[in-house]
């Protein structure tokens, strides 16, 4: 994926079809423009070329929002008019909500961008109108500022209704070891009639209302290092319930007690190149409480058979205290999942690492049973965490998949409002909800350390890397500055 200053340049293959996306990389809250359209008048977003010279320049035009943002409100409601406690709706594009809980919902959308809203059946209730009168569930609309909306429903019968509703939780898988201390479990719920509420009991510790009835989510916080257990009991209208547990275990303070440094260190471990190496490992003695997770890359992977110089190098790192992960790619998901799990056999077999780096994830929804999978297999070779990089945002159902995602990679420093965004955004995104272990970040084409910035930046996520690397190679070598990145995140 490509993010950063316009223009873009990259070499592609003569009378190969590709497709061009006009999208934002990294969404801003106080983003002011929406594509328009393209150099030739094509107002699609996407569109395809066939390069049949070295260089193909297309122009993707954007228009000025004037709004920007629009707030859009939407409440329930029953048939009588009476206010009803909550509800849950759909958004598509979901590019960055898909937003449940209780009425009303406010959600901040792009100004002039086109929204589809469908209200979700709940508890003994179904839709059945809109304020306007419209029937349809399904409402486009494209908002220009300030709307509000109120979504009717009808009450369905519950008695004589015997069957029993069902719950599945999605995440954390069972058995997962999570390096986060508040961690979020989620799932779906589904009912012949319809749910009313979804409770959930940590340790056997008193239920607690859920957020969202269909698709529900609820916050776990401070929980210790150490095996727990998680109770989800969903109930309908007729009182009918049932019980959901998952076993997982918490490992927060083995490898990310505090923001620390990820380094991709993708240089071969000559004797010419230790330099690096020991730059880490002088780094680590100097600085023992700061985290270093260090991958290693012998050859797009594990390579095809041991490497004595990339052992030694490992064992080094090790001994004074550097976590070291392996790299593997996955190629968004389409990658035979056994050849992958075969790089991670060799990974452990030939350097005993203590993790993986899974690169190229998916940020498409349907990936994620792929990433949970992967971490399972890792884990079960007694891996300490396995790390995923999409290097853009990722749909809520992907958190859990890995212990921690990368959500943005790219030149300069990320915007901290892209950051904030992620983690902080209380009132039109999910990330909140979650620890910042559960992200990290790496930037390249970073001349000069700000330290305030990395200072900041390490409310939010839980790794971070900056070098002054360039493409298109930019990870093979350590920073100059690398020394003051470590000790400026060596704060209690």
């Amino acid at each position: 994926m490509l993010a950063g200053n316009t223009p873009l340049g990259f070499s592609a293959n003569r009378c190969t079809t590709y497709t061009v996306g006009a999208s934002l990389e990294e969404i801003l809250k106080d983003v002011s423009y929406t594509f328009d359209h393209w150099d030739n008048g094509s107002t699609a977003r996407t569109r395809t070329v066939t390069p049949t010279s070295q260089i193909t320049n297309v122009t993707a035009y954007y228009r000025a929002n004037t709004e920007g943002w629009a707030t859009v409100t939407v409440n329930s409601a029953e048939l009588s008019g009476l206010p009803l406690p909550g509800i849950s709706v759909t958004i598509s594009p979901a590019v960055q909500y898909v937003m449940s809980g209780d009425t009303p919902l406010t959600l901040t959308l792009a100004s002039d961008t086109a929204y589809t809203l469908s209200p979700q059946d709940y508890g003994s209730y179904e839709f059945d109108h809109w304020e306007d009168e419209t029937t349809d569930r399904a409402r486009t609309i494209t908002p220009t500022g300030s709307l509000d909306f109120i979504a009717y429903f009808k009450s369905l019968p519950s008695s004589g209704d015997t069957t029993v509703p069902s719950v599945a939780v999605s995440s954390p898988s069972a058995g997962q070891n999570l390096t986060s201390s508040s961690p979020t479990l989620s799932g779906t719920a589904s009912d012949n009639v319809g749910i009313t509420k979804v409770e959930v009991s940590v340790d056997g510790g008193d239920y607690e209302v859920a957020s969202g009835l269909a698709t529900w989510s609820f916050s776990m916080m401070g929980l210790t290092d150490g095996l727990h257990s998680a109770s989800v009991r969903v109930s309908d209208a007729a009182g009918n319930n049932q019980l959901a547990t998952v076993d997982f275990a918490i490992n927060a303070s083995a490898v990310l007690g505090k923001t620390g440094v990820f380094v991709p260190l993708y240089v071969y471990p000559s004797p010419g190149n230790m330099a690096h190496y020991n730059t880490i490992i002088k780094a680590k003695l100097a600085h023992p409480s700061v985290p270093i997770v260090v991958a290693i890359n012998p050859a797009g992977g594990p390579g095809n058979t041991t490497d004595n110089n990339y052992a030694n190098a490992v064992d080094s790192l090790q001994d004074a205290g550097v976590v070291v992960i392996g790299y593997v790619p996955t190629t968004y998901g389409s990658r035979d999942i056994n050849a992958v799990k075969s790089d991670i056999d060799d990974f452990v077999s030939w350097y005993n690492i203590d993790g993986i780096h899974i690169d190229e994830v998916s940020n498409d929804v349907g990936y994620e049973s792929y990433y949970t999978e992967l971490t399972a297999y890792g884990k079960s070779h007694g891996l300490k965490i396995m790390i995923g990089n999409a290097g853009t945002d990722v749909p809520q159902s992907y958190v859990g998949t890995v212990d921690s995602i990368g959500i943005t990679e790219g030149p300069g420093y990320a915007p901290m409002a892209w950051l904030q965004y992620c983690v902080l955004c209380t009132t039109s995104g999910w990330h909140y909800n979650f620890d910042k272990n559960e992200f990290w970040m790496q930037r390249y084409n970073v001349e000069k350390l700000d330290t305030q910035y990395a200072l900041e930046a390490s409310k939010w996520v839980g790794m971070m890397y900056f070098t002054d690397g360039v493409s298109p190679v930019r990870w093979d070598h350590v920073p100059p500055y690398f020394d003051t990145l470590v000790a400026t995140l060596d704060v209690p």
